[in-house]
């Protein structure tokens, strides 16, 4: 029986010029993620979270949603402010009847033009006019709802 030698390792080999020249496949670039816009911090302050709200479809292009609070007409509305992203909302009353109010959607059902959304105060009623991304969508809730089987797209 012969004796069997041990197997080397292989020695790694030095780079040359030319090896270094020689092309390879292409890395591809990383995936680029559309940004996410967030609503701005809340004010250092408690707030009382308002839960009761109506809204509806008002035509092709707008959602309007409905808050109702007595004499809200009243208020200074420099003490309401309204934010928009693309896909939320958020409504904050500073210092109504001695509270701080908020009403908001981290997720609107779709999405919305936020630099056209806006709102007014009414009787009663701080309304905001969502302005749709596109006409052909139906809202059939003002908060995202996953419907049976589906995937979170975003």
């Amino acid at each position: 029986m012969k004796p069997v030698a041990p197997i080397a390792e292989p020695k790694p080999e030095a780079k040359t010029a030319e090896a270094a020249a020689v092309p390879t496949a292409p890395v591809p670039a990383p995936a680029v993620k559309k940004e996410i816009q967030h609503l701005p911090p809340l004010p250092d302050v408690p707030f009382t979270t308002l839960t009761t709200y109506s809204y509806y479809e008002s035509g092709k292009k707008h959602v309007k949603a409905l808050i109702t609070l007595d004499g809200i007409e009243k208020h200074p509305k420099e003490k309401i402010e309204v934010h928009f992203t693309d896909r939320a909302m958020e409504v904050l009353i500073l210092d109504f009847k001695g509270k701080n109010y908020i009403f908001k959607v981290p997720k609107l059902q779709c999405r919305i033009q936020s630099a056209n959304s806006t709102f007014a105060i009414k009787a009663n009623t701080v309304v905001v006019n969502l302005c749709k991304e596109k006409e052909d969508d139906h809202w059939w809730s003002l908060f995202k709802t996953k419907a049976v089987c589906e995937v979170d797209s975003d």
